[in-house]
Order: structure tokens, then sequence, then C-alpha cells
């Protein structure tokens, strides 16, 4: 039986795009390690630029005061610079050309602390270029929708190398807590698991429409997920959103799906925290952000902690 990956990566074209687009331009794609710094520990960046873009010069601009970082061919704006070295480069066959790998180390940072940067190369005299370019996530969605649509996959849209992406990251010590790791969690995706006795599907032919499956349905399914083993339920998407993946407020559902009261029976455990699918005005449900990056940590940080 031959396995099925499902979007950007169905099919070998689609891989080898996915792997031709990842590695040209400036990329960084949050590489970092530790991914999840704890306090006054130092953050080492990751960043590669393909065959495609010669480069003599790489930096970061940083902020810690939750600002937007500016800055330009090593000279920041705002916050502080720090620069990158480059590593030996390496051969890769698949676009036939070196890879240019480049590393820079962030300072540490107290317990709390939410660092925001951006990061640019250039060569000398030449334009300069933000990471991440080209968009990896927006060619690829174009070529795989071209893909199951039938039709010519075209060459990938670079986008504007001036434009960039903010990247973020928070210093703390939380982790999981102690009973996830023990627990075997059943993941339901709300909208296409079950509509409820007495009630029908919404319709099942437009997978980007809502279903219909319903909180209710799932309780009614209780007993079958409790004897496949499982003491934990993950459900995604129930918050209220614009489309069916987003989220623009963590503190209510969606009447798609159920209302609060279903939450203070003790249903969800736990539910699907995706921060690149908040809005970027939570209160008022505007369109979600099309990035984590370009989601102020501050936005919704502060909501999940005091959701517990």
């Amino acid at each position: 039986m031959d396995d099925f990956i499902f979007g950007n990566l169905a099919v070998d074209e689609l891989k080898l795009n996915y792997h031709r687009v990842s590695h040209s331009g400036l990329q960084h794609q949050a590489q970092r390690t530790p991914q999840d710094p704890h306090p006054d520990e130092p953050v080492q960046l990751h960043l590669w630029s393909g065959p495609d873009l010669p480069l003599d010069h790489a930096a970061a601009y940083v902020t810690l005061d939750g600002s937007t970082p500016h800055g330009s061919k090593g000279e920041a704006e705002n916050g502080f610079v720090v620069r990158f070295e480059r590593l030996e480069p390496d051969w890769d066959s698949m676009i036939w050309g070196y890879l240019s790998r480049w590393e820079a180390v962030l300072p540490a940072q107290p317990q709390g602390c939410s660092v925001r940067y951006r990061i640019s190369g250039w060569c000398e005299g030449g334009e300069e270029v933000y990471a991440d370019w080209p968009d990896v996530k927006a060619s690829t969605d174009r070529m795989a929708a071209a893909h199951f649509k039938g039709i010519e996959i075209e060459p990938e849209a670079r986008g504007d190398p001036s434009s960039g992406v903010v990247f973020s990251y928070h210093v703390d010590r939380l982790g999981p807590p102690d009973w996830a790791r023990a627990s075997v969690i059943y993941q339901i995706f709300v909208d296409r698991f079950s509509p409820g006795e007495g009630r029908e599907w919404i319709q099942t032919s437009n997978l980007r429409a809502p279903f219909g499956g319903t909180i209710m349905g799932i309780t009614e399914k209780l007993d079958y997920i409790e004897a496949l083993g499982a003491d934990c339920l993950w459900l995604s998407p129930i918050h209220t959103g614009a489309v069916c993946a987003s989220c623009s407020t963590w503190f209510a559902t969606t009447s798609r799906t159920g209302t609060r009261s279903f939450r203070r029976r003790g249903l969800m455990r736990t539910a699907s925290t995706a921060a690149g699918s908040t809005s970027m005005n939570p209160e008022s449900g505007t369109a979600p952000s099309s990035a984590s990056a370009r989601c102020p940590s501050s936005i919704w940080s502060s909501r999940m902690r005091a959701l517990g």
C-alpha cells in the first residue's frame, strides 16, 4: 500500500519543487538552537542562502521591548544588531549548487523576555534581501493548488525580497504538564467528526466549507473513544474565528460546534493552540494572521496564560 502525503509534498514533483524553493534565496525558517530557550541561555540562529543569491554579509536586527525591529546592512534603527558568520558551504545536487550556511548567537535573556528579530543579507554595492525570501509556504501552496487542479505548475511566486519576516520567541521555563506525558490523546477535527444524533451533515463536498460536526456529536461517542484507550481529547478547531481553522478569541467556542456549556461539563481537556492562526485583533475577530511571526506574541501569550 502506497503512503499518501497530503498537501505540498503529495507527489515527487512537488517534493522536488519544495526542496528547490526552500534552498533558494535567504532562509531562516525560525531555525534556532535551542528552539524554546530558557532564561540566561544564549540562542544560536541558523541561516542559509542559495546559489541564486550570492552574499557577503548577513545580520539580525533584534528588539527586546516588543517593538518591530528595523535595520539595514548591519546598522540597527532600533534595538541592536548581531552579525552572522559564514560557515563551510554544502553541495546540494538537487539544486546543483552550493548552499551557504550562516550562524549568529543572540545573547541570553531573563525570564519573561520577548525577543523579536529580522534578518537580512547583502553584497557590497548590491541590494539587500530579508529572510525569509522567497516565501516557501506561499510558493509551494501555489504549486500544490495547481497540481490538485490538474493544471500546469507555474514557477514559484518569489515575492518582495525587501519585506521579510519578523521572527520571535519568548524566554521562559514553561513546559508540558506532567499529566500530558502519560496521557493517551485522541485528536478530533470537530467539524468533521459527527454532527450528533438526529442532525444531518451540512454538506460533504466542499472541503473549505463547514461540514457540521459538533461537540454534542463528540459527547455521544465518548464510550467509543474510551474503549480505544484514550483518556484525553484534543479538539480542533472549536474557537470563534473568521474561517474554520482560525481563532479570534480563546474565550468562546464557535456556534458551529457548540457553546461554552459543553466546556463546563469538563469534556475539553486540551484544544489546538495555533498561534499562527490567531487574529491580529482577537477581541474584534478580524482576519487571522498569515504567519505567527507577524502576530506579536503579546497578542496571544497573555491570553493563553489566562486560560491556564
